[in-house]
């Protein structure tokens, strides 16, 4: 009750009229108040190369993040956040807002949104499974809009048809995956700093998404990860680490994964998912879009869908799994089979046509011509 009635004061009641909008202030946040990460990341990074002056504000859960030079760290979902917003002439966001003041004239908001190719419904697409809070986010979220970005003519249209969005869909391709499509040299270096791996060790990721149905239930997340590493070290050689990434919302699990099974690195904290993916030779999810940045990545690529058929009928998809150039597996054995007799030649041709049938128009400048594009509007 108490939240939503600070929700009415200030999506309502904040005097945002009273302050002054200062032009070159820009407010960004990822995923509801994550660390340092996601599209408005590598936006700021760009940023701060070609505008020094400029007071940019990222809001955290964790005001002690780690964040580039020139970047504040305020409290997200707090007052401050919210005075923050209504001065600033830029707002950056990949998530749909809970509580922010009313967007005057000379204000614009860029939503990055968080996938780069979606495979699960969304939005609109999914409307009667949404919550009557989230559809109100929602709705508001994509009217205060002024523009999205998009990396695919697939994106775009889902944007314009599903999103409660009237602005403008900016073709620039998909910030984050700059990090992919030109990687820093030293991405390797900073993972295995950070989780304790060897230079030598070869990784496989794991990284499913969450269940709408049960998000305190383990079993269907606990694969026999031990048979798995054995397979790959006698498949392909050297030695082999398997990272486990759990999605936000069931980020609780890990602790209980792990206990189950010792095989399991922890990364479920590591704040950008993109660095994992360039760190891994093999990327294995179940329904989550990071399949796609992986693909991209010119990763190898499996699916574990033992549920299949019931997610597919609560969430629907907007391709058809068999269609997708990744091979498919809805048992253990079959998956372990599948690594063992995985063919990287068959995998490449089906990666490569499914790319040029997307439309997908990524080449790792989209953050910069984000960047360009915001000062552009700055400045008017």
């Amino acid at each position: 009750m108490l939240k939503r009635f600070i929700l009415f004061i200030i999506n309502n009641l904040f005097p945002s009229f009273l302050f002054k909008t200062r032009k070159k202030k820009i407010v960004a946040d990822s995923f509801l108040g994550k660390p340092f990460s996601g599209n408005a990341k590598y936006i700021i990074e760009r940023l701060l190369e070609l505008d020094t002056s400029l007071d940019i504000v990222w809001l955290s859960l964790d005001k002690n993040i780690e964040v580039p030079k020139g970047v504040r760290v305020v409290k997200y979902n707090s007052l401050q956040s919210v005075y923050e917003m209504a001065t600033a002439k830029i707002w950056i966001d990949d998530f749909r807002k809970k509580y922010f003041p009313k967007k005057k004239k000379e204000q614009y908001y860029f939503q990055t949104w968080h996938g780069f190719i979606t495979l699960k419904h969304v939005e609109k697409d999914i409307i009667s499974s949404l919550s009557k809070e989230y559809l109100k986010e929602a709705i508001r979220d994509g009217k205060n809009s002024d523009y999205m970005v998009s990396g695919s003519k697939t994106s775009t249209g889902l944007y314009k048809s599903s999103f409660w969005f009237d602005g403008e869909v900016l073709e620039f391709g998909t910030p984050r995956m700059d990090a992919i499509i030109m990687p820093n040299k030293h991405v390797a270096e900073t993972v295995d700093h950070k989780l304790g791996l060897n230079k030598d060790d070869n990784v496989f990721l794991y990284a499913p998404t969450f269940r709408d149905d049960d998000k305190e239930s383990v079993s269907i997340y606990d694969i026999n990860f031990k048979q798995i590493k054995l397979i790959l070290e006698r498949k392909f050689g050297g030695h082999w680490k398997i990272l486990l990434k759990l999605h936000p919302n069931i980020s609780d699990l890990e602790k209980r994964l792990i206990n189950q099974n010792n095989s399991l690195i922890a990364a479920s904290n590591y704040e950008d998912i993109q660095e994992l993916i360039l760190r891994s030779k093999f990327v294995m999810t179940d329904y989550s879009s990071l399949m796609f940045d992986a693909m991209m990545a010119d990763k190898n690529v499996l699916l574990y869908t033992p549920d299949l058929a019931t997610y597919q009928s609560n969430r629907g998809f907007y391709f058809k799994m068999e269609d997708l150039p990744f091979p498919l597996f809805k048992t253990e054995q079959d998956l372990q089979l599948g690594i063992e007799y995985f063919d990287y030649n068959s995998y490449f041709s089906s990666t490569r046509k499914f790319i040029n049938d997307l439309g997908i128009h990524e080449d790792g400048h989209a953050a910069e011509r984000t960047a360009k594009y915001i000062l552009k509007k700055m400045y008017e």
